[in-house]
Parts: structure tokens; sequence; C-alpha cells
């Protein structure tokens, strides 16, 4: 007997016994749009928060088509998968198949689905949520090479503007709703940000 943890922020299931479910892009545009979290194909919901492994049929060939998908631009937008990141594992005699998504890069944001810019989606709680249209433009803005990208050499963390990136911090974590970045030292928030590269 498997104890599988609930669905929530990081975590979602989807029967997908025969075949890959269309919404399984939704939770893919989200996890990447987000925190990242982890897909399990497999697995049903027949009553809310119990689960049951369906398992699925012929796992190889649906990763083979997953992977495929991926690269279908009228599907979702980029991939962002190593082949790594999706697992065949045997629960109870069952396949399941685990995809670990990461959160994109703040480059490749927004992740979006069906080959529309507007359906991008966040993850809020449980649910996959179509992103705001103040999200959106975020992410939009953030995604631009310009001059911000150019590499200066010679310069390090005494050369910036402490308040500044106090200030910054303070406005992305209301403006996101994501409170990640509050437990950051600030190096490692200028790395996540792109702001400051090893």
């Amino acid at each position: 007997m498997f104890n599988l943890k609930p669905e929530g922020r990081f975590i979602e299931y989807k029967t997908a016994r025969d075949n890959i479910p269309d919404d399984v892009w939704e939770t893919y545009s989200a996890f990447a749009n987000t925190q990242g979290g982890k897909i399990i194909l497999g697995v049903s919901e027949p009553k809310k928060g119990r689960y049951e492994i369906t398992g699925v049929v012929n796992p190889e060939k649906r990763v083979e088509k997953f992977l495929q998908l991926l690269t279908n631009p009228q599907k979702v937008s980029k991939n962002i998968l190593r082949e790594d990141d999706i697992n065949i594992i045997d629960m109870g005699g069952k396949s399941v198949i685990e995809i670990n998504i990461p959160e994109a890069s703040y480059s490749q944001k927004p992740i979006y689905i069906k080959g529309h810019k507007e359906l991008c989606y966040k993850r809020v709680g449980e649910e996959d949520k179509k992103a705001t249209e103040e999200e959106y433009k975020y992410m939009i803005v953030n995604s631009h090479d310009g001059i911000d990208n150019i590499l200066l050499p010679s310069f390090d963390m005494d050369d910036l503007n402490m308040i500044d990136i106090i200030n910054y911090r303070a406005l992305l974590i209301e403006s996101t709703g994501d409170d990640k970045y509050a437990s950051m030292d600030t190096q490692e928030f200028l790395i996540n940000l792109g702001a400051m590269k090893k």
C-alpha cells in the first residue's frame, strides 16, 4: 500500500491510463511559471482527497508521446525538461509516470499553451489558475533581453545599492505573492533573478 501525498502546490495527479490528458499542459505551464512541481500520471482521485493508483498502459509509449508533444508549439511554448526529469515508477505492480517540472528561468517565462501567449498559468495551492494580466505582463517584461543582461566585468556586491535591492525584493514578493524570495540571502536572490552569475 502506497501512501500518496495529497495534491498541493508542488504535486498534481492525473489518471492518464490510456493517453496523455490535455489538461496536463495547464499544470506544466503552472509549475513552470511558479516554483516547479511534480505531475504523476496514473493516479486517480475518485473522492476528494482519496487517491487510487490506476497505472498507465504502455508507459514507455506514453513517455515517448509526451516528449513528442513537448516540442509541439501548439501544445506548449517551450520544453524546459531534461530526459531524466521523466521517470517510470512501479507502484504495487502498476506503472506510473513521474514528471518533475523545474521552475522556468526568467528569460523562458511565460510558459504558455496552445500557441496563445495569454494562456499561461500559475500554481495556486492545488489548482492551476490562469495568470492575471498583471502577472502576465510582469513575466513578459522580465523575459526580454536588453542592457540589463550584459555582463559587467570587475563589479561585485559592494558596487550594488542594497536599499534598492531590499525595496525591489519587497515589491517582487508583493506583486507575485511568491514568498520564496524572503528566505534567500542577497547573493542567492540576485542569482535567482539572473542579475548575478558565478
